[in-house]
């Protein structure tokens, strides 16, 4: 899978594609539209298909309804985490459900998620937390992707 975290105006990811566990590559995991920085953990195809939707018509109720509904409650093909970049909102969605919007000092999804909370918690970084990700969670790996706002 992946692991994603934001903290203080950044948010980063690894970058590794595994495949039944098998890692296979790399690609881009976090981006950004003039309003989110988002990040997407779960099936490289259907992650490449939100982004392209955010970047043309931006809403995640929007992508829901478009997509979302044909994939039923299978949650494990995309988890999202969104930031209103001007509020510093979060926002968690994964399929087959409704978006949670929240506050909180930092947050994170995918495999590594509670290694990526454990270090924030401890005061660290998003990065440093990716980073402690990728030594520790075998689904995690490869260069640390990051987008500060």
């Amino acid at each position: 899978m992946t692991t994603i975290a934001y903290k203080n105006g950044s948010l980063c990811c690894d970058s590794l594609i595994s495949q039944n566990s098998v890692r296979v590559g790399a690609m881009q995991k976090i981006f950004q539209t003039e309003e989110f920085a988002y990040g997407c953990a779960g099936a490289a195809g259907i992650c490449t298909e939100f982004n392209a939707f955010m970047q043309k018509q931006g809403t995640i109720q929007g992508y829901h309804e478009k997509y979302g509904k044909e994939y039923g409650k299978d949650e494990t093909n995309l988890s999202v985490l969104m930031i209103n970049k001007s509020t510093k909102e979060l926002t968690h969605y994964s399929y087959g459900t409704n978006a949670t919007t929240f506050t909180a000092e930092y947050s994170a999804i995918g495999s590594g998620v509670e290694i990526a909370l454990g270090v924030m918690a401890c005061g660290k970084s998003a990065r440093e937390a990716i980073k402690v990700a990728i030594k520790l969670d075998c689904l995690s790996g490869g260069k640390i992707q990051e987008i500060k706002f």
